[in-house]
């Protein structure tokens, strides 16, 4: 079975450049079977170019690996491109081959979906200032069912047990780690 290391990307962007250059050999690999797998010349070189634009997108930022939260964000950023819909439609084909040609190889998709999660992030990406922090998480608090928000440990931990041989039979799905609050 073909796995792809877990690897926690806690450095930012020069760890994903690693964790990426890492893998490019293997992305090769797949890429081509995905290729391979097509028999039309144009189809061939139109998902090429749509896979290599995939790839560079990915090497830009940190990303949890090849989950469906990450093709939901390369979808939303060929839209924010203002692409035509069929311009994103050949896109996310390819893309949908590429989840089958891994699935057909062994290697397992899944998706963590975290809830409210305080990490440094609220004051970096969302460009909260404490006291705004502090006041979205009194907020939603009363919200989610067990009354608290989570911790990046927590989110950790499920990703560590979506990656590992306990979960050998789980694909395709999205786990909720979350309190609670995306059932209710």
């Amino acid at each position: 079975m073909f796995r792809l290391p877990l690897i926690p990307n806690i450095m930012g962007p020069k760890m994903n450049e690693m964790i990426v250059l890492g893998k490019i050999a293997r992305w090769e690999k797949v890429k081509a079977l995905v290729l391979d797998s097509v028999s039309s010349p144009i189809t061939k070189r139109v998902y090429n170019m749509a896979l290599n634009e995939f790839m560079a997108w990915f090497q830009q930022a940190p990303r949890p690996g090849f989950t469906k939260a990450t093709v939901s964000a390369w979808r939303v950023s060929l839209e924010e491109r203002r692409l035509g819909s069929s311009s994103i439609i050949i896109r996310m084909s390819a893309i949908r081959k590429l989840a089958a040609e891994a699935a057909d190889r062994g290697i397992r998709v899944n998706a963590v979906s975290p809830g409210v999660i305080p990490t440094p992030g609220y004051h970096t990406s969302l460009g909260m200032s404490e006291q705004q922090q502090n006041d979205y998480i009194q907020s939603v608090t009363p919200a989610i069912p067990l009354g608290r928000t989570g911790t990046p440990d927590e989110i950790a931990k499920a990703v560590a047990f979506l990656a590992s041989d306990e979960s050998s039979y789980i694909t395709g799905s999205g786990l909720f780690v979350d309190g609670g609050l995306g059932q209710i």
